[in-house]
């Protein structure tokens, strides 16, 4: 035998699974071949092309989804409270970011304190800048910015914060955030005040000399506040004398007051005070009697703490006449008596004497006396 090797080259373009048939016949000029029937061979080879080489995707362009929230320390609080700001970044990936940048808002009504390190406050924009730098995905920072309620505000504030970077952001919704904080005012306790008011009548209305004079006086707490140490004073003049006065009173003759302690009256109270007197005066005439009331508490209405009343001294003159007779021979002597036992003083008095008949008039004669 004699083998030897054919080489052949498939065709490009050649289609996967065609197949090649290879034919080859041999002969021979002498001696005639004897068996020629295996004087030829065939053979077939299917086309196998090989598979195209894997070409990798692209990777992805970056992108991160910086998410940021921001809190405060109290809500609500006081007028000139400190309030922390707390500012969490995150970055959901799933890319790195290195220069992530965050913006945090002071409004009016707010004063800038401090933060941390890599933050600048820039006073004309009223703005916090705080360079976060590099934030792996899935990694998260927190910032501090402390800021002082202004003295004088009330009512809410709102404190935005923002986050960007370099590094596209496929959810930019939620690259910002805004805290709200509701500054109220504290309560202030108003203060204390009492409207005390004192009226004044007098019974009766008039009187004569020695009769019984009756003030009354109904001191009265108007509030809100309850009254603390009220005290009424009642000045009597000289037309009046003391006689009695409720309890808790006491009366100075000297400067002719009487002084009441009522102690402390509640809002709506009132107090009744009664001073007995005699009518002094001799009448005709008029006698004023001035009441006044105070109190520790203040007092934010002046114009009713005083009354006055004014009662009446009737004039009473009680006048009465005698007459008696005396006989000196043929002249008659008449005495005619005439006294007032009244208080006050008998004025035009006129006296008028009948002669019997028989009787002749001679000359009068008048003593006046003290009786």
């Amino acid at each position: 035998s004699a083998p030897f090797t054919i080489t052949a080259t498939v065709p490009a373009g050649t289609a996967n699974g065609t197949v090649l048939a290879a034919a080859a016949a041999v002969s021979s000029a002498a001696p005639a071949d004897g068996t020629p029937a295996n004087n030829t061979a065939s053979t077939t080879t299917t086309v196998v092309n090989p598979p195209p080489p894997v070409v990798p995707p692209p990777p992805p362009p970056p992108a991160a989804d910086m998410q940021i929230t921001i809190s405060d320390s109290a809500d609500p609080v006081a007028p000139g409270a400190t309030v922390v700001y707390t500012v969490t970044v995150l970055n959901a990936g799933p890319s790195t970011v290195t220069d992530a940048v965050v913006t945090v808002v002071v409004p009016s009504g707010l004063t800038f304190v401090s933060a941390p390190a890599g933050c600048t406050f820039a006073s004309a924009s009223s703005t916090v800048t705080c360079s976060v730098g590099m934030l792996a995905s899935g990694s998260s920072t927190q910032l501090q910015i402390v800021t002082a309620v202004s003295p004088t505000f009330s009512g809410t504030l709102a404190v935005p914060a923002s986050v960007v970077s370099g590094v596209p952001d496929p959810v930019p919704a939620n690259n910002s955030d805004t805290e709200l904080t509701t500054v109220i005012a504290p309560v202030v306790a108003p203060a204390e005040a009492a409207d005390v008011g004192v009226a004044l009548v007098v019974s009766p209305a008039s009187a004569v000399v020695g009769n019984t004079l009756v003030y009354t006086a109904t001191v009265t707490n108007n509030g809100p506040s309850p009254a603390v140490n009220v005290v009424l004073t009642e000045v009597l003049p000289a037309g009046v004398d003391f006689v009695s006065a409720s309890t808790g009173c006491t009366f100075d003759a000297a400067t002719r007051v009487v002084t009441c302690s009522l102690g402390t009256l509640a809002p709506g109270a009132t107090a009744v005070v009664t001073i007995t007197t005699t009518a002094a005066a001799v009448g005709p005439a008029t006698v004023d009697v001035a009441a006044s009331v105070g109190a520790a508490t203040p007092d934010p209405d002046a114009s009713n703490n005083s009354a006055s009343v004014a009662a009446t001294v009737l004039a009473q003159a009680d006048v009465s006449i005698t007459k008696t007779a005396a006989i000196d021979g043929s002249l008659i002597t008449y005495t005619i008596g005439v006294a007032n036992a009244g208080a006050s003083t008998a004025v035009a008095v006129t006296v008028t004497d009948v002669l019997p008949a028989g009787v002749d008039f001679v000359s009068p004669g008048i003593t006046v006396g003290d009786g």
